[in-house]
C-alpha cells in the first residue's frame, strides 16, 4: 500500500516507500537515510520552486537533498536527488537517487 501524508496544502505520495527503495539498493550511511528522511516532509511548502523542472516533463521535478554528501568511492563527492512529480494537489515520489555532486548546488 502506497503511504500518502496530507500536509498543508499537498498531500505527499509514495516517499517512504521509494526511500526505503534507495535504502536497500544503495545502503546508504545511517546519518544519510536520517537526512533524506528528515529532508523530504519538507515539500509540504512550495514544491514546484523547491525542484528543478526535468527536460520536457514539465510535472517532474527533481531535487538535492541540502548538505547530504555521501563517501567518495572514486568518483567524487555523492549526493542524493528526489525526482518527484507535482500534479493537482499532490507531490508523487518517483525515485530517489545517488548521483555526483555538482558542487554549484550546494
Amino acid at each position: 500500500m502506497t503511504e500518502s501524508r496530507t500536509t498543508g496544502s499537498w498531500t505527499l505520495s509514495g516517499f517512504a516507500e521509494k526511500l526505503e527503495a534507495w535504502r536497500a539498493q544503495t545502503h546508504p550511511p545511517d546519518y544519510a537515510y536520517q537526512q533524506v528522511r528528515g529532508w523530504w516532509p519538507s515539500l509540504q511548502h512550495q514544491p514546484r520552486a523547491v525542484g528543478v523542472v526535468v527536460p520536457g516533463q514539465p510535472a517532474v521535478r527533481f531535487a538535492w537533498v541540502p548538505h547530504c554528501h555521501l563517501p567518495d568511492l572514486g568518483e567524487g563527492i555523492r549526493g542524493v536527488q528526489c525526482h518527484y512529480r507535482v500534479t493537482g494537489g499532490r507531490v508523487i515520489c518517483q525515485f530517489f537517487v545517488t548521483a555526483p555532486l555538482d558542487r554549484d548546488i550546494e
